[in-house]
């Protein structure tokens, strides 16, 4: 009903509807039955569709449902075993590359263009040994990997662990990604903040958003139990930014770097 209201056309007007929709977290799979009901509402629509997970709920019935979304993500974070247990708290590193590579050999068997992607936030501890990882990722079928540094991270140290990843680009056996900005961007950087109309979040309480680093208490756009997505967006187009805490993703900074330069025009 609710992805229903997302999808709602403005009357009399072209359609607005999002053209992608992320299920991510938290960790969705701890509510399997309505991931995986929301994944079949938008098959056959014109909409790419991707679940980002930690990875160690990937079980047949999701390995199948997700065959028809455009990515699976799992963040992961770590390079071996006693990395992942000591910065996760909990031994499932074997278990998550296992459902990774279960999930590849059933892609194989079918159509599937399913794209497999690893995320991996960069910290001191988890920046060593890596090629060696990204040579087993690769064997099992993993397509890409996707480094962001640590937002919560001082400036300095982001920059030196993505100069020590830069060469993994041009070395690694799959598609190597570098997310975060080589000069992140901080908050109140912009005179109107565009991303909360670009990348906006349905929350699990049925509010939309900014984006995915505002969900929290005060920073609700408005509600799908009351209204449709056009809606909300058209009660916020006047409304300030909002007082984000934290520096800005490269996805957010480089959507307000590009609007910017185009309100200034």
């Amino acid at each position: 009903m609710y992805l229903t209201k997302l999808l709602e056309p403005r009357p009399n007007s072209p359609s607005y509807s999002p053209k992608r929709i992320h299920f991510c977290g938290g960790e969705p799979l701890l509510r399997r039955s309505v991931v995986l009901a929301g994944i079949r509402f938008l098959e056959g629509k014109d909409i790419a569709v991707s679940l980002v997970t930690n990875g160690t709920l990937l079980i047949q019935e999701v390995r199948l449902a997700v065959l028809g979304v455009e990515s699976l993500q799992v963040s992961i974070d770590a390079q071996d075993r006693e990395t992942y247990a000591r910065l996760k708290r909990g031994d499932y590193f074997e278990q998550v590359l296992r459902n990774l590579e279960a999930l590849a050999n059933l892609r194989s068997k079918s159509n599937s263009s399913l794209r497999l992607v690893v995320n991996y936030v960069l910290c001191r501890d988890n920046i060593n040994a890596l090629h060696p990882f990204l040579t087993r990722l690769s064997n099992i079928g993993v397509d890409k990997i996707q480094f962001r540094t640590d937002l919560t991270a001082d400036l300095e140290t982001q920059r030196a662990l993505l100069q020590e990843v830069i060469g993994l680009k041009y070395e690694a056996p799959l598609s190597v990604i570098i997310k975060s900005p080589d000069t992140p961007v901080t908050r109140d950087s912009f005179d109107n903040c565009l991303a909360r109309f670009i990348w906006i979040v349905l929350g699990s309480d049925l509010s939309i958003y900014p984006c995915a680093h505002t969900v929290a208490r005060g920073f609700q756009m408005g509600s799908l139990i009351d209204s449709n997505l056009f809606e909300v967006l058209e009660k916020n187009i006047k409304s300030p930014n909002p007082n984000c805490l934290r520096i800005c993703p490269s996805t957010c900074g480089n959507i307000n770097l590009l609007g910017q330069e185009i309100l200034d025009q």
